[in-house]
């Protein structure tokens, strides 16, 4: 093993992440987001992996986008993914979200394929994780047809701009903790406490049209190419072992109290939760990977933790093993499902999802601030090399 992670490079992981910064939103940098998929495939190419790029298209999109895979073995035993995003919020550079798991997903590539041994593995990276832009685009096109909006997306008054704001806040909040499109606007117009400018009353009107229409056709706005993917690969009776996501990995806080949880969870419960090495609950310091393990993952968990706390590697983690079904976990604990491992559990497929915590930690999430200067590469590096022991150890049972 030794040999192994020795040849995990950080320097590496510094210039994936410097060519792939910049945002990577499908309907403001197309350009950019397609940029980033030419440059992952490019770099599993000079690997030597075999490449696919699948297409799929968008309602309201002429362009079709691409999920991006490269892999290991023959294409037809069961296999080991490896999962990342590619694209970002509007206006965000992404260095943390997710230009990090893409990194550590190129290195672990490129270090397990200058192995001769033929493993079974498949890394892919995802576009329109962070949302579907249709629905983005029919409500930017409604604001502007009825004057809330001018062509810059910018709120026509000061008004409008205070209730829009504290509107998106709260409905945003909803849609997070796992509520429906219509129940999510619902909520956040009856907890909103502003009076509802005129204009905007009959935007909502067109809200309650349209988002009810998507919920009844059972649409979701986050992860749509991995959703796609997973369609075809079942339809295709591709077998999976295991998957492993990385989403928002980089970055650790080592002040007391830059780390933080649910306000009803407390240093006590979350002992009870969660497994821990070199991490302190009491003082809530960021500098630990957190890891989510699904129903069936115990082998996986087993043999990361394993790697991870190996003294040659030595990285912090605080992960829980939720041994219960998706429905349990989507009623109980939505915020758990909000990565591109989510459409996997659904389907019962086991694995772990990885997360420095995000806004649980990252203050510059979705932000223009998230930047590589905010990273910690020694860090991200920790994360790779026990990630590829873990691969590793894997594929040798």
């Amino acid at each position: 093993m030794e040999n192994l992670i020795n040849k995990v490079n950080p320097k590496i992981l510094y210039e994936h992440i410097l060519k792939l910064e910049g945002p990577r939103h499908p309907i403001k940098n197309l350009d950019k987001l397609n940029n980033a998929a030419d440059y992952i495939i490019a770099e599993f190419n000079k690997f030597g992996l075999s490449t696919n790029q699948q297409e799929f298209n968008i309602q309201g999109f002429d362009e079709a986008f691409r999920n991006i895979e490269g892999y290991i073995g023959n294409d037809l035993q069961p296999e080991l993914l490896i999962l990342s995003h590619y694209d970002t919020v509007a206006n965000c550079p992404g260095a943390n979200d997710n230009a990090s798991g893409i990194a550590l997903m190129l290195e672990c590539a490129r270090v397990l394929a200058q192995k001769k041994k033929e493993y079974n593995i498949r890394f892919i990276s995802f576009s329109l994780e962070e949302g579907d832009p249709y629905i983005e685009l029919k409500c930017k096109k409604k604001a502007k047809q009825l004057g809330i909006t001018n062509k810059n997306n910018r709120y026509l008054s000061l008004k409008i701009h205070e209730f829009m704001s504290k509107y998106n806040d709260l409905f945003n909040s909803f849609r997070n903790e796992g509520q429906s499109y219509i129940k999510s606007h619902q909520e956040a117009i009856k907890k909103i406490n502003l009076e509802t400018p005129p204009k905007v009353q009959t935007y909502f009107k067109f809200c309650d049209d349209f988002f009810g229409d998507i919920d009844k056709k059972g649409k979701d706005y986050y992860t749509i190419g991995s959703e796609i993917w997973l369609k075809e690969a079942l339809e295709n009776k591709k077998e999976i072992k295991g998957i492993l996501c990385f989403d928002t990995i980089a970055y650790t806080n080592q002040k007391r109290n830059s780390q933080w949880f649910p306000a009803s969870m407390s240093p006590r419960i979350l002992r009870s939760i969660f497994k821990t090495h070199k991490v302190d609950f009491d003082k809530m310091i960021g500098d630990f990977i957190t890891i989510i393990a699904s129903k069936g993952s115990d082998e996986i968990i087993e043999a990361f933790s394993q790697n991870a706390s190996n003294e040659m590697i030595d990285l912090p983690y605080a992960y829980a093993h939720f041994n219960i079904g998706y429905q349990q976990i989507a009623s109980i604990f939505p915020d758990l499902l909000r990565s591109d491992h989510g459409p996997f559990w659904k389907e019962n497929i086991p694995g772990l999802f990885f997360t420095d915590t995000a806004n649980f930690r990252f203050p510059f999430y979705h932000t223009q601030a998230d930047t590589i200067e905010k990273l910690d590469f020694n860090f991200l590096a920790k994360i790779t090399k026990a990630t590829v022991a873990t691969i590793s150890d894997l594929n040798n049972k």
